[in-house]
């Protein structure tokens, strides 16, 4: 466990991994010769895409003294870095150099626990400072590289479940895989940011990348004509006059100052999750108060890049990820955890409710508003409608993806804003936000 030593700022650290027994599974007593021995662990690529962005520089330094005794070529050995590289890229993580000790002499100055490979590192990337960096292995040399540098020492239990004292003194952690490292790093370098520690402005990974609903709704936002430039983005919710759907920004705008004034009523340092980021706008709006470290999370890839380079406020970060595949990472993190216009596309509301109020601290608060929830006996009309506007917009796919939950189901929330009646809103209110809005606030 990272210690809570939230003054530290960890932009330019760099990362050093051994190879075999933490990327791959290690064969005891041989080597992995070619590709086809070569095997990743489950959780190894999910792990190097979360830690893609965390670090300045990734690199490998591995022992592979096969080459030098003739077990296997040099030739082959380039062959599995290559493939290697190629899929822990295609999953959306990154390594940046892989340094190899094929001697076969244990004091050669290549070889771990000597320090020739941090050196050819020092070389390519002139910028790393080993006492800003941290090593993780599964063996006693990888340790002492680590330590002989002055770096962080992480131990990965994968081959050695039950470590020597003489291991024990020379890690700083011991994790029972590289998974369970990016996942305590990732949240720690969270903690650093929600202290009001600079952040690097990049864009977080928690899982990889699926195009398949993101593609469909950037196609029906197109023709909405709700993609926008940077600029256009920038000044959201407010709208030049010559942008479409000035009513609809108009009544966005509305929400979310009425949202504004709440938190702001409240005078106090919040730290606030935003679930759904519609582009980052809101999440943004939200983070110019600096009482408030905000976090948003959406798995709209496209969107949220364009946010990270648009808002570059310190007090907020944007993570792709899928909320509800988040284990116990955000126990316990937030004040405020927020879905603005984005509740009807999650299928199971309940599950959920059970996974953000396991995000709250206590007294903690959920809100949902700008979301489509409707009265049961009123649901199955706007099914309809909406599956006919999806086809006269040509994205038919995008009904699988949209659900519609009953006002009934909502029972543990107050509601903060009653919306008249359609009829009268027609009529009299055309400038009111259509749908409720919900507050759950826990025990």
């Amino acid at each position: 466990m990272f210690e809570n030593d939230v003054s530290l700022n960890f932009d330019g650290w760099t990362l050093f991994l051994d190879r075999d027994g933490v990327i791959n599974y290690e064969i005891s007593n041989n080597y992995v010769k070619n590709w086809d021995e070569f095997q990743f662990y489950d959780t190894s690529l999910e792990a190097l895409l979360i830690l893609n962005n965390l670090f300045e520089n990734i690199v490998v330094v591995t022992n592979q003294r096969g080459v030098g005794l003739g077990i296997q070529s040099m030739d082959s050995l380039r062959q599995i870095h290559r493939n290697m590289l190629e899929q822990i890229s295609a999953f959306g993580g990154r390594i940046d150099a892989v340094f190899s000790a094929i001697e076969t002499d244990d004091n050669a100055p290549n070889r771990k626990p000597q320090t020739g490979m941090a050196a050819q590192a020092l070389s390519m990337f002139p910028k790393i400072d080993f006492g800003r960096s941290i090593m993780v292995g599964n063996s006693f040399s990888d340790l002492f590289f680590g330590r002989n540098l002055g770096m962080i020492n992480v131990f990965i239990t994968s081959t050695n479940p039950n470590p020597s004292s003489d291991i024990s003194n020379l890690s700083d952690f011991v994790y029972p895989n590289l998974l369970e490292f990016a996942k305590e790093f990732f949240l720690f370098s969270l903690q650093v940011f929600w202290a009001g520690n600079k952040r690097s402005h990049k864009l977080l990974y928690l899982n990889h990348i699926d195009t398949g609903f993101e593609t469909i709704l950037l196609s029906l936002k197109a023709t909405e004509k709700k993609v926008f430039t940077d600029y256009e983005l920038s000044n959201l919710p407010y709208t030049d006059d010559y942008m479409p759907n000035q009513d609809y920004w108009a009544l966005k705008e509305k929400s979310a100052f009425n949202f504004m004034d709440y938190l702001d009523n409240k005078r106090t340092p919040l730290h606030i999750l935003v679930v759904g980021c519609d582009g980052g706008w809101f999440a943004n709006m939200i983070a110019g108060s600096s009482l408030y470290n905000v976090t948003a999370i959406d798995t709209i890839n496209t969107e949220l890049i364009q946010a990270a380079r648009v808002f570059k406020r310190n007090n907020l970060q944007f993570i792709y990820g899928d909320i509800m595949n988040i284990d116990t990472m955000f126990q316990y993190q937030f004040d405020i955890i927020v879905l603005n216009n984005s509740v009807q596309f999650f299928p199971n509301i309940n599950s959920l409710n059970d996974k953000l109020r396991s995000f709250l601290k206590p007294k903690g608060e959920i809100h949902i508003f700008d979301s489509p929830i409707y009265s049961k006996s009123d649901i199955l009309k706007h099914q309809k409608d909406k599956t006919f506007y999806f086809r006269k917009k040509n994205c038919p796919l995008l009904s699988k993806y949209f659900f519609f939950h009953p006002i009934e189901i909502m029972r543990e929330y107050q509601i903060l804003y009653k919306p008249v009646a359609a009829w009268k809103r027609k009529l009299f209110y055309k400038d009111t936000p259509e749908f409720p809005w919900f507050r759950y606030v826990k025990i």
